[in-house]
């Protein structure tokens, strides 16, 4: 798990998530989300967009107020793991007062993508 640096964009709902010891080489976009990989095709950022409908559908059984909670982020650490075709990547979003983890699950891109071919 490593901690992230953050930025959330309220009026446009984007939330940057970027691990800040690494540069992106390429990114892929798919829906909303937005990763951006290294030279390695690791994933050292991710951009969710309408972020607060992203993470709360993520999170069903939650009752906030999504974009207060993402305005009001304290701390941000990511867990990414690859196992056979699937990427699973594990965010603990916190404030003051709260902690949640939503989960994201995608499939690994099998071929190279056009984006990450500069990598």
């Amino acid at each position: 798990m490593k901690d992230f640096d953050f930025s959330y964009d309220k009026v446009n709902d984007d939330l940057f998530m970027y691990y800040p010891k690494s540069r992106s080489k390429g990114s892929v976009e798919i829906g909303n989300i937005i990763l951006d990989y290294n030279a390695k095709k690791e994933i050292v950022a991710i951009q969710l967009l309408n972020a607060s409908r992203l993470i709360k559908d993520m999170l069903v059984d939650e009752k906030i107020d999504m974009k207060l909670f993402l305005a009001s982020l304290t701390a941000c650490k990511v867990n990414i793991k690859t196992d056979n075709s699937l990427t699973t990547i594990r965010f603990y979003l916190t404030t003051a007062s709260k902690e949640i983890m939503p989960v994201l699950s995608m499939p690994i891109l099998m071929r190279s993508s056009p984006a990450l071919a500069c990598a």
